[in-house]
């Protein structure tokens, strides 16, 4: 983005106006906002006789207070995202709105969107309809670049038809928060957190400030939360346990994720799909540790591809990932190769609900070299996430792939991929590089799995330790880890256990 000192903004506001339903905004759907006279009259009534007031006594029960505290404790929600709203002011030239810009669940990220209006802007939000327990807004905008000065106050307001507007909270001095961007660029955000809800259709926001000459605005945002109803934890029976200190691998090949903690069972071939419960909701997960670095966590499902021979061809991995960001735990995907020798990776944005548990699927039934890994919410059975890729040499009957589970700590930045001597990672020093990273308090913990099932010819078999090839444990025995690192217990081979990697 070139600065040109002819963009001096001194004439750019947002006056963000009425929205609902989905799509772009328009401001005719919006009835015109009138505040009521404080000094109207109300109604007049038909004035009722001392006679009557004897013979009819008031008898009715006593108006009960709803409780509209906000609990905090469930999912929080944001009913702002794909809302439609209007704004008042002429739209910058280069940098307009469409109309959906500014609730599309994107907070900042990039230069955001301006209107001009000198001294004050007003956005009005439609929700679509009448929204009960909204407990938390914010809008965010951005300054201090190309002559743009943001407000130093928000005023909000509900409404149940546009018309009658209570206020409910304004945010200014303190109460602003202030975020570097990039370059000369500052994010301002106000945030107002209610401790009582309130309801309404729409959602005013009214910005001003001394020396506000424009609002260039990222997002709006209004949230509720979700009442969540407690869900039963899966009961685990089994007894057997597993360390690092106890169990030997097969071979130097039989752990898929050599470098740090993690544990990895793998199918006998001949499955096409997989799929396992995870218990989201009792992970204990920390990835940063004292030393400023910090790991990625998975917990995942994957496919080995072989060839013609039943060589090792291709494989991926797919599923849970957490690296600690805003975006917390989400779906990824992996691939080792295709054709020409490239891998290949992605991750979705979007945020699992960190309070909720998830079916994990991954399948390759649906058609040669493609496979979809999808979470399943266990709370209400929607799919929360899918995402589709392509696997090199996979087949669709299962004829030449296996199935594995994982679970896994990863190094992921130069100050976790060093040993204990600062040296770089290499194929030679990984138990190094886990020793030097003990101590710090990384760790992911009580990692639940069960109804781990493979499937073939649209046959689930619940994967008992009959259809497993083999485990792996990294570190594992034979290695001079002296301290438990990884620990799987409460096994029921191999369709239930829990895991806890601990780096101390």
């Amino acid at each position: 983005m070139k600065k040109t000192f002819c963009i001096i903004l001194a004439a750019l506001c947002v006056l963000l106006a009425a929205c609902g339903g989905t799509g772009g905004g328009d401001i005719s759907s919006i009835p015109e906002s009138k505040e009521e006279s404080p000094d109207s009259e109300p109604e007049s009534s038909a004035p009722v006789s001392a006679e009557e007031s004897e013979q009819t006594p008031d008898i009715s029960e006593p108006d009960i207070q709803e409780d509209r505290t906000v609990d905090r404790t469930g999912s929080r929600i944001l009913v702002s995202e794909g809302c439609k709203y209007t704004v008042k002011g002429e739209k910058h030239s280069t940098y307009a709105d469409d109309g959906t810009h500014l609730t599309d669940g994107k907070f900042g990220g990039d230069v955001g969107y301006g209107w001009a209006s000198p001294g004050r802007g007003e956005c009005v939000l439609d929700l679509g309809e009448v929204t009960e327990g909204l407990a938390d807004f914010t809008i965010m905008l951005a300054g201090d670049t190309w002559g743009l000065i943001a407000p130093g106050k928000a005023v909000y307001s509900v409404s149940d038809d546009g018309i009658k507007w209570e206020e409910i909270g304004v945010v200014e001095g303190d109460g602003v928060v202030k975020e570097s961007a990039w370059a000369e660029w500052n994010y301002y955000s106000f945030p107002l957190m209610l401790d009582q809800s309130v309801s309404g259709r729409y959602v005013r926001i009214v910005l001003s400030g001394n020396n506000m000459n424009s609002v260039w605005a990222h997002e709006i945002g209004v949230w509720v939360y979700e009442k969540m109803e407690s869900r039963e934890l899966h009961d685990f029976t089994g007894t057997e346990e597993i360390t690092n200190l106890t169990f030997t691998n097969r071979d130097k090949n039989s752990m898929g994720d050599q470098g740090a903690p993690g544990y990895c069972v793998y199918s006998k071939p001949g499955f096409n799909k997989a799929e396992f419960c995870f218990e989201l909701s009792q992970v204990d997960a920390v990835n940063r540790g004292s030393k400023n670095g910090h790991v990625t966590c998975y917990v995942f499902l994957g496919i080995g591809v072989t060839d013609a021979n039943g060589v090792w061809q291709n494989c991926c991995d797919a599923g849970f990932v957490y690296d600690g960001d805003t975006s917390g735990w989400h779906l990824f995907w992996a691939t080792a190769t295709d054709e020409n020798g490239k891998r290949g990776w992605s991750a979705d944005s979007r945020s699992l609900d960190p309070k909720h548990d998830y079916r994990l699927v991954l399948d390759s039934s649906a058609a040669d070299e493609t496979v979809t890994v999808t979470a399943i919410d266990l709370y209400d059975g929607s799919v929360a996430d899918s995402m589709e890729f392509r696997l090199w040499g996979s087949r669709r009957d299962g004829s030449n792939t296996y199935y594995l589970t994982d679970i896994a700590i990863d190094w992921a930045d130069a100050a976790t991929m060093v040993d204990t001597q600062g040296n770089p990672a290499t194929e030679d020093n990984w138990v190094e590089i886990t020793m030097a990273n003990m101590g710090q308090g990384i760790h992911l913990k009580n990692v639940r799995l069960y109804d781990i099932s493979l499937y073939k010819d649209a046959e689930k078999y619940v994967w008992t330790k009959d259809l497993t090839d083999h485990r792996g444990i990294w570190s594992d025995a034979e290695d001079p880890v002296v301290v438990v690192t990884t620990r799987i217990h409460h096994i029921t081979e191999d369709c239930e256990y829990i895991v806890d990697l601990d780096l101390g």
